[in-house]
């Protein structure tokens, strides 16, 4: 092990410093405890399933062509999951490769 050899020098801190520091703090406190933060959770229980099922998707929106989007809720996590599905139609995958 390497230890660094140092001179130490022990100096009194003078009077008026200290009382200089002191009325510093006066009414001001530094540490404190902070507010309660009103956004953190203290109900963590599950909410109770829908009655309705998971097992079968529901289509979420099929006013427009070329996609559908479908909604189901997870079984196991209850995490909600979706599935968005693009139908693509372009003439460049008919076209020469040589192009």
């Amino acid at each position: 092990m390497v230890f660094f050899v140092m001179d130490k020098i022990i100096l009194e801190i003078p009077e008026d410093w200290k009382q200089i520091w002191s009325q510093g703090l006066e009414g001001e406190s530094p540490f404190a405890v902070p507010n309660p933060n009103p956004f953190l959770a203290s109900d963590f229980s599950l909410l109770e399933p829908s009655p309705l099922g998971f097992s079968i998707p529901v289509k979420v929106d099929g006013k427009h062509d070329g996609f559908s989007l479908w909604y189901r809720q997870d079984s196991k996590f209850r995490i909600p999951k979706a599935v968005l599905n693009f139908y693509l139609v372009t003439p460049v995958a008919a076209d020469c490769a040589q192009k």
